[in-house]
């Protein structure tokens, strides 16, 4: 006979909140106690108000958006942005480039490795405008009104050349390192690896946010004309793809345009 897992317990005092990160782990083991590690009684007077708040939860989190989203899953692997991208966009909305056989697991780490091997300096370099630049260079340069418009090689371009070369060899530098985080399956995506995926989905990818209420993370840039996906992270921690109640899960710009705008 097996023996039952043991769970170290948590002390009293030390009891950790309700989130979607633990809801998501009593959704997989109804058994244990999320917040506390202890064993609990199926049905039981813990287990139904497990269930009342984290069905709460979620209520709440939809409310905050003011659409009428139904929130689909996205595989949790530490990809779960690359899962949730491929989830709304698959099949009629991938670059003609990307040729990927379904919304599976397998296709969601393909899906990162395809845009973090096509993801050239050219590409960093477009991402890292004026006082970006500034913070992500670490380094101290004349800054001037209007230099916010420039991309660090043009910010480069108005130096010494000796700062000039400086700030080149900073690029790069830190070019190689988000090139090795973009294709680290252990790294959550962040706002560069957001922008590019938009940028060479060539959509507007909003993304809701439950640190963040009435506000949202996405690309830097809404472009106009271009459709749209809608995507929910959960306190900074997992991305689930967000679809319309009527099964859409692209918005052309016609339908949604004017209110990404007042966003």
């Amino acid at each position: 006979m097996e023996k039952p897992k043991l769970y170290k317990k948590i002390k009293k005092g030390l009891q950790r909140k309700l989130s979607i990160k633990a809801c998501r782990e009593w959704k997989d083991n109804h058994k244990r106690n999320p917040l506390t590690n202890r064993l609990i009684k199926v049905d039981g007077r813990t287990y139904n108000k497990l269930k009342k708040d984290c069905d709460e939860l979620r209520d709440r989190s939809l409310e905050m958006i003011g659409r009428d989203f139904i929130i689909e899953e996205a595989y949790g692997d530490g990809n779960c942005f690359f899962h949730s991208v491929l989830k709304l966009a698959y099949p009629h909305h991938l670059p003609i480039n990307i040729d990927l056989p379904d919304d599976s697991p397998k296709s969601g780490h393909m899906l990162r490795e395809i845009l973090a091997d096509s993801f050239k300096l050219k590409d960093y370099v477009k991402m890292l405008g004026g006082a970006y630049a500034a913070a992500e260079l670490n380094i101290e340069y004349p800054y001037q009104g209007g230099d916010e418009h420039l991309d660090v090689y043009q910010l480069a371009k108005k130096q010494e050349p000796e700062l000039r070369r400086k700030m080149k060899r900073k690029i790069k530098k830190n070019f190689q390192q988000f090139k090795a985080k973009f294709a680290n399956y252990n790294v959550f995506a962040d706002e560069g690896m957001i922008e590019y995926t938009a940028r060479k989905f060539r959509l507007n990818i909003i993304i809701y946010n439950t640190e963040i209420p009435d506000q949202f993370v996405s690309a830097r840039k809404i472009v106009k004309n271009r459709s749209s996906i809608f995507i929910y992270n959960w306190n900074l921690w997992h991305f689930d793809c967000l679809v319309g109640d009527n099964g859409k899960r692209v918005w052309k710009w016609r339908d949604v345009g004017t209110d990404i705008e007042n966003l």
